[in-house]
């Protein structure tokens, strides 16, 4: 640490680690389904029907889902729209994992839900589908204090499939 100790003299291992600590914390804030009771925003008292907030519903949620996002959303759907086939990919690039869930009903695409960090920057599959006439929907698996209850994911796909 030459450089930081000629900046900071003494203070450069307590600085370094403060520096790893607030690192540490972003990096945590980013992983998808985390637990978020160090932060108190998953307090004991739940709520019912609310898919944001800093109490965590009672409603079947992605956070209270023992699986990672993919599988919550992937069950959600699977119960939900039994009508449907449907393909779960896993993307990973660089930093950002996403999930892309395809409904199709034939050989048609009926519906593709992408689901991002909201850090994410990605537009181009929301554009594709925009250009071919293909429904889409956006959910963001690590937003803070957002739940992503059933009943909102439910609700949100119905509309985007026209029921």
């Amino acid at each position: 640490m030459g450089i930081l100790s000629s900046l900071f003299g003494n203070k450069t291992e307590k600085i370094a680690k403060e520096m790893l600590g607030e690192y540490a914390k972003s990096v945590k804030e980013r992983i998808p389904n985390q637990n978020y009771d160090d932060d108190n925003i998953n307090n004991s008292e739940e709520t019912v029907g609310v898919s944001y907030g800093k109490k965590k519903p009672a409603e079947e949620n992605q956070f209270n889902f023992k699986g990672t996002y993919l599988e919550y959303f992937g069950k959600v759907f699977k119960e939900e729209f039994p009508e449907y086939n449907y393909q779960i990919d896993k993307e990973t690039d660089n930093w950002q994992n996403a999930g892309v869930i395809t409904f199709y009903s034939g050989e048609n695409k009926a519906l593709v839900v992408e689901l991002l960090s909201e850090a994410s920057k990605r537009k181009k599959l929301r554009s594709e589908c925009a250009d071919n006439g293909i429904p889409y929907l956006r959910f963001y698996y690590d937003h803070r204090g957002w739940w992503n209850t059933r009943s909102y994911v439910v609700d949100r796909t119905k509309k985007a499939l026209g029921r």
